[in-house]
């Protein structure tokens, strides 16, 4: 419970950090948005990530999460 509290504030703060820099990068603003508010939405859900990962064929929401992270990072690169 603590931990969502913490990963949300985060979460948020990516959000208004995002929104504030949308005139220099639109692209990369709605992007941040976006992934900002799903990460919001799972950890708020976390069974929900886990739904979604079976339905791909991965066995927990958090290696869902995490191979979302690496396939973010790398297009970022």
């Amino acid at each position: 419970m603590i931990f969502q509290f913490i990963a949300s504030g985060v979460l948020l703060c990516v959000v208004l950090y995002a929104y504030t820099q949308g005139r220099m990068a639109p692209k990369v603003t709605a992007f941040a948005i976006v992934i900002a508010l799903v990460g919001e939405y799972f950890v708020l859900f976390p069974e929900h990530a886990a739904y979604v990962a079976n339905s791909v064929g991965i066995g927990r929401g958090a290696d869902l999460i995490f191979y979302a992270w690496i396939l973010f990072s790398l297009v970022a690169l």
